[in-house]
């Protein structure tokens, strides 16, 4: 890897567990203010909403994904085609137009480094990455640094570090659905000739220092996978925060906690396991799960020692009936029925 200096730097300070909060509780990496937060369901509102952050952003664009497909549209219907042709819906044609008509500005996608050559078995997508890898101020990385058989599942999206998203939504085929989830909706378009089944998800807006935090979570990705530093320079601009998106809570404290193998000189981190085992402990009355996997041993363990308790708390587990794709049914749905069989 290029940059290796800097990476082991990098992966030192990450073994030795700077730039966490040393105030913080067990479970929770970085406490940071959020200014404004919304809740945004479901990838009709995410995608729209994403697409004029992007339009916003004025000096960086920093997105982090399990995946990443340029051939989808961020806006779907005659109403934003009437009114906005000039301005691109189609990822693939979007970055490169932020990038010459906002001059200066800096573009960086991070992708789970399953295979790069997967993008070579998505047709229009090839073309569009490689005509992006030659236009200055986009820059693409694969991530692969993980044990066999991991994956990075992080969804991140930082703007002007002044707006960050993160969730449960990748920017990638077969996410967009309206709040109604209808059977037949010919807007669940991927591309021509592809539409896709009703998709349910959530992610959350914020802007203020949670941003700033949750760049510095994107910069070790992007250093560890072998880039070099991200660049820091102040903007002194407004928040790319969307115009049309109410805030749900205002000047509010984010716990960030974080889940990571073990690679090389990079530790373990299951912070996000170990504040999911206290909350299951200290519930009194009601705990709600909503997972698109269930297949956590120790979470399962957690719930049914909960329940041989004299007056255990009501406990709702919601999950899609099967899991999507045959080779997601092999891997999560047999061990979902193992762990169900545990609880």
């Amino acid at each position: 890897m290029s940059d290796s200096g800097g990476k082991a730097a990098t992966d030192r300070a990450i073994a030795s567990g700077k730039g966490g909060d040393a105030s913080a509780e067990p479970g929770i990496w970085r406490y940071a203010v959020a200014d404004r937060l919304a809740v945004i369901i479901d990838g009709q509102d995410y995608f729209a909403h994403v697409h004029t952050a992007m339009f916003n952003a004025r000096t960086q664009i920093v997105l982090i994904g399990w995946d990443f497909d340029t051939r989808i549209s961020l806006r779907r219907g005659d109403e934003w085609a009437n009114g906005n042709a000039a301005r691109p819906t189609r990822i693939g044609e979007y970055l490169p137009w932020l990038v010459e008509n906002h001059k200066g500005l800096d573009i960086r996608i991070l992708k789970w480094g399953l295979s790069w050559v997967q993008f070579f078995k998505r047709g229009r997508m090839a073309y569009d990455v490689l005509r992006m890898w030659m236009v200055d101020g986009i820059s693409f990385r694969f991530d692969s640094h993980h044990p066999p058989g991991c994956s990075h599942h992080q969804k991140i999206a930082v703007f002007d570090r002044q707006l960050a998203v993160c969730g449960g939504i990748d920017l990638t085929y077969d996410r967009w659905d309206t709040r109604d989830h209808l059977e037949e909706d010919p807007r669940r378009e991927n591309w021509p000739g592809n539409v896709h089944g009703p998709w349910h998800d959530i992610t959350v807006m914020m802007d203020g220092p949670i941003a700033g935090a949750l760049f510095d979570l994107c910069d070790t990705r992007w250093r560890v996978a072998g880039g070099k530093p991200l660049d820091r320079s102040s903007f002194a601009g407004e928040s790319p925060w969307p115009d049309t998106l109410s805030a749900d809570f205002e000047d509010v404290e984010i716990g960030l906690s974080r889940t990571r193998a073990q690679c090389g000189e990079v530790t373990e981190v299951s912070e996000v396991e170990e504040l999911f085992l206290a909350h299951f402990a200290r519930a009194k009355r009601f705990i709600y799960i909503e997972n698109q996997y269930f297949t956590s041993r120790k979470i399962a363990e957690a719930i049914a020692a909960r329940l041989t308790e004299a007056n255990p708390p009501e406990i709702v587990i919601v999950h899609p009936r099967h899991a999507d794709g045959w080779l997601e049914q092999q891997a999560m749905d047999h061990a979902r029925d193992l762990i169900a069989a545990t609880v």
